[in-house]
């Protein structure tokens, strides 16, 4: 029974190995390699995971559940845990409910409050991004979102372009009107 199972082992690595070969000759795979480098020298610069490329391709296998030590959030403050762990799931997926979350903490060896998290997440507004009603994730990991939240209206009144030169309104000193 080994023999044959390491044979269809073989046949199938030989060929996926004839399909990757036939990809690789394809310019949209050049393309994908050339901005997946890219992504992982931003991804060093910002001190991010580095995404695994099979989570891009939609390549993901049973295996690939996060392993979290039992002491990896012993001793942190909640909602630094809760980053942490968003930090961590970012390469495979950028946002978490808080169920989730409070369990991978649990398992990280930290007891959290479920509603007490809910409201530290929830007013975190300048590293946090509350996806949906109870799903968490990392503003880093959501640029869009965090290129909104740059911008500002203009108040009642206000020019759109704050940097617009206003009308400057003279004042007669002899009389006190303005011009």
């Amino acid at each position: 029974m080994t023999d044959s199972l390491e044979k269809a082992t073989a046949e199938l690595r030989e060929k996926i190995a004839e399909h990757v070969t036939a990809m690789q000759q394809d310019e949209h795979w050049r393309e994908i390699q050339k901005l997946y480098v890219g992504l992982g020298v931003l991804e060093g610069l910002l001190g991010q995971p580095k995404t695994d490329l099979s989570s891009l391709l939609g390549i993901n296998s049973e295996g690939d559940v996060l392993k979290i030590s039992s002491w990896e959030f012993a001793g942190m403050q909640p909602l630094d845990a809760a980053k942490k762990f968003l930090r961590m799931i970012a390469p495979k997926r950028k946002a978490a409910p808080l169920d989730d979350i409070v369990k991978a903490l649990e398992e990280g060896g930290l007891k959290a409050n479920p509603d007490e998290l809910r409201i530290s997440l929830s007013r975190s507004t300048y590293e946090v991004y509350k996806v949906s009603e109870d799903v968490y994730g990392l503003l880093e990991f959501f640029p869009h979102v965090k290129e909104k939240r740059g911008k500002k209206k203009p108040a009642a009144g206000e020019s759109a372009n704050s940097n617009e030169a206003q009308p400057e309104t003279e004042v007669d000193v002899a009389t006190g009107s303005a011009s």
